[in-house]
């Protein structure tokens, strides 16, 4: 979060964010197989407890303009005819 707002780098922001997933899989992981929970209703309650608290961070960011990403692909390859079907 702090990545985005302080305008570096997003690509900060996309690894936290895959940070945060892999620690939803984890709580998942360890209430489903280590504590023998219901699977439907762990992964129900992780599903409602991760709107909440995504709600709960996201509204300071309600309304702002978010920078669009530049491109991730090397500008020599989307000019050659045949990489330009991958890197167009």
């Amino acid at each position: 979060v702090k990545a985005v707002t302080a305008g570096e780098n997003p690509y900060v922001a996309i690894l936290g964010a895959a940070a945060a997933g892999a620690i939803g899989a984890l709580l998942f992981g360890f209430f489903a197989l280590t504590l023998n929970s219901n699977q439907v209703a762990t992964g129900l309650a992780l599903t409602i407890f991760g709107t909440g608290v995504s709600s709960l961070i996201g509204q300071r960011f309600t309304g702002r303009i978010v920078l669009p990403f530049g491109s991730p692909f090397p500008p020599a390859l989307s000019k050659d005819p045949f990489w330009q079907v991958f890197f167009g």
